[in-house]
């Protein structure tokens, strides 16, 4: 679980609202191997939602 906005006070609000039916967006899931794909996609920025790093 992460975010890159907002100060703590409002993720902390965030986090109270929060009952589970609330999904991030995935576009990619990269092994942990692949990691240096995952920068380089995430460096052209054409991805939409999360890049996920996965242990194999």
């Amino acid at each position: 679980m992460g975010s890159s906005m907002g100060s703590p006070h409002d993720f902390a609000a965030m986090l109270a609202l929060w009952d589970g039916s609330i999904r991030p967006v995935v576009d990619s899931v990269f092994a942990l191997d692949d990691v240096v794909d995952a920068a380089r996609k995430v460096d052209h920025g054409d991805q939409f939602g999360k890049i996920v790093l996965a242990l194999s």
